[in-house]
């Protein structure tokens, strides 16, 4: 449902190089961003400053307003950092411990990591409409392929706080969950 929903707001399926949202990236400067090494949009974003993110751009086959338009988008995009607690655990601890079938509960506090100008709104250039932004927060253990809990978030001010509650697995023994 998460990638579907993604796939549809984008105009794109999940195999296809986030790369090809930006405005005027083609399949050939998409392959060579991920050969110097950048495989998504924050790795993009990571890769230094303006400066050096244009001129990777341009040494990929932009000209310097398509550069610019490129990196005036990836300035929009949201870049969060999450933190979790659970109980009275905070996420640096390394183990949580739970009755088998006991119900517990995890704080999420959602940040931006950078203030935007256009808000909430989405960038989804092929949708028909605008569309705001949303977040998947899931909790799931990865041994087993099992989906604990599920939770649509939208983040509409600079950091949001939420909870996702679960039923801590019936088999004994150390579990190692995912958010």
């Amino acid at each position: 449902v998460m990638r579907l929903s993604q796939s549809l707001a984008q105009c794109m399926w999940e195999d296809t190089s986030p790369f090809l949202m930006l405005p005027h990236v083609s399949e050939r400067i998409s392959r060579q961003l991920v050969q110097r090494g950048c495989g998504d949009l924050h790795s993009l974003h990571a890769c230094g400053s303006a400066q050096e993110i244009s001129r990777m751009l341009r040494n990929c086959g932009l000209d310097s307003l398509h550069a610019g338009s490129v990196l005036q988008v990836l300035d929009q995009l949201p870049f969060l950092s999450v933190d979790l607690s659970i109980g009275e655990h905070k996420e640096k601890e390394e183990f949580v411990c739970l009755q088998a079938g006991e119900e517990g509960v995890a704080r999420l506090r959602i940040t931006q990591k950078n203030r935007r100008k256009r808000g909430v709104r989405a960038f989804a250039p092929k949708y028909p409409k605008p569309r705001d932004e949303g977040w998947w927060a899931v909790m799931g253990c990865e041994e087993t392929d099992e989906l604990l809990a599920l939770k649509r978030i939208n983040v509409r001010r600079e950091a949001t706080s939420t909870s996702l509650s679960f039923l801590a697995p019936e088999e004994k023994g150390d579990m190692h969950l995912v958010v």
